[in-house]
């Protein structure tokens, strides 16, 4: 039996984004929001963890570049960087 890591904690800037789960026999990570501001990664595959982090990362660069240019907190940017 083979000790792998199946799940690991993403986080950006301080916040934390999601997990990435693996299935017992799966290939791709499964992305599960765990803040509501990534609620749009919620339920996306990736090919590894880092994938997700850079997915989570540039979506929060989004939502940062929508709030400077004056969008309203309650809309969703949509930026769904799958990998």
């Amino acid at each position: 039996m083979h000790n792998t890591h199946n799940a690991y904690v993403i986080e950006v800037n301080g916040i934390s984004a999601g997990l990435v789960v693996r299935p017992e026999r799966g290939r791709d990570f499964r992305f599960v929001a765990t803040d509501h501001r990534f609620s749009v990664l919620d339920g996306s595959r990736f090919s590894s963890p880092y994938a997700a982090q850079t997915s989570a990362e540039r979506h929060l660069k989004a939502l940062e570049t929508h709030r400077e240019r004056g969008g309203a907190d309650n809309v969703v940017v949509f930026s769904r960087y799958v990998a």
